[in-house]
């Protein structure tokens, strides 16, 4: 029987805190899961990736990882996790976005299935903020309409920023469009 593991997602070292809680089927790979991620998450997904997981590090290019890794399209996110474990999902190595992951329950189902958001708290940073300590300097600035770059940081993340924004129901309107459309 087919059945989807619910996940809390915690960007780390980051405040206000960033979190996600998404429903993903036993049966993705992990290069699948990473899909999810950034969708739930708000990434743009122009970065390079990889999971920890126990021992073992799963990552599409190897290249710029200096261990031995897995290809994360060759494992499904069934046979490497069980409830109660965490694992990490590290994204732009250059920025260092790590990610804690905690299975936190497992529901049966039947019938098709696709990623769902079902909670969460925070916007995602922009991309390519620098870090979590660049996104700290970005808030920093954005609170403060007279620093010497609120504007030049306002126009490049596209405006206003609210760290605090987020919306499970438009992530999961996201996840329902991009199941429709692969089906």
């Amino acid at each position: 029987m087919r059945s989807v593991y619910q996940l809390e997602i915690s960007l780390k070292d980051v405040r206000p805190r960033v979190w996600r809680c998404v429903l993903i089927p036993d049966d993705y790979t992990l290069a699948q899961v990473h899909e999810a991620l950034l969708t739930a998450m708000g990434w743009e997904g122009i970065h390079l990736y990889a999971f920890r997981i126990e021992n073992s590090i799963y990552v599409e290019d190897s290249y710029d990882w200096p261990e031995a890794s897995i290809d994360p399209g060759t494992v499904r996110l069934g046979d490497l996790v069980s409830l109660g474990d965490e694992f990490e999902f590290h994204y732009d190595f250059g920025d260092g976005w790590e990610h804690r992951i905690t299975v936190t329950d497992r529901l049966p189902t039947a019938g098709r299935i696709r990623p769902t958001c079902l909670a969460g708290q925070g916007a995602c940073p922009p991309e390519d903020v620098g870090g979590p300590w660049g996104y700290a300097d970005f808030l920093k600035v954005m609170a403060d309409p007279q620093h010497p770059r609120h504007e030049e940081l306002r126009e490049w993340c596209g405006g206003n920023f609210d760290a605090h924004a987020f919306d499970a129901l438009k992530v999961d309107r996201v996840f329902a469009s991009l199941d429709s459309a692969s089906a």
